[in-house]
């Protein structure tokens, strides 16, 4: 009967084992069962910041457009202010030229109001000396 016994607890003892393992298994399973869903949750969340950093991408590609255009506009308006500039002092260097012109014309109608001072001074002394005799 020992050996009996003996096979007994053999068999006893392999069942026992073979329970514990399935147990063991199970309790694994359970486990990756509730990581297997946080990992899907994460695959998700994961997800969800590609698609926030693609719409980031898009308004980024939108304001780098606007922004191209907005310098293109820029450029613009300088080189038309250079044009301004250029026109504004070309009409200064004529005006200036104006001034200089009239400038001499005064000075040329000084000159002869002086010369026909002296013309009238003369008349005046002819005049007076034709009076006088």
């Amino acid at each position: 009967m020992d050996a009996e016994r003996a096979d007994l607890y053999w068999k006893w003892g392999v069942r026992a084992g073979l329970a514990l393992l399935l147990l063991l298994a199970n309790v694994l399973l359970v486990m990756v069962i509730f990581n297997a869903s946080d990992a899907f949750d994460a695959v998700d969340r994961v997800g969800e910041a590609a698609e926030s950093l693609e719409q980031a991408s898009d308004a980024l590609d939108v304001v780098a457009a606007e922004l191209g255009q907005d310098g293109d506009r820029i450029a613009e308006i300088i080189e038309q202010a250079g044009e301004d500039v250029t026109g504004a002092r070309d009409v200064l260097e004529r005006a200036g030229e104006d001034v200089t012109r009239s400038a001499d014309a005064l000075e040329d109608a000084r000159s002869n109001f002086g010369r026909a001072a002296d013309d009238f001074g003369r008349i005046a002394d002819t005049l007076e000396e034709a009076f006088s005799q």
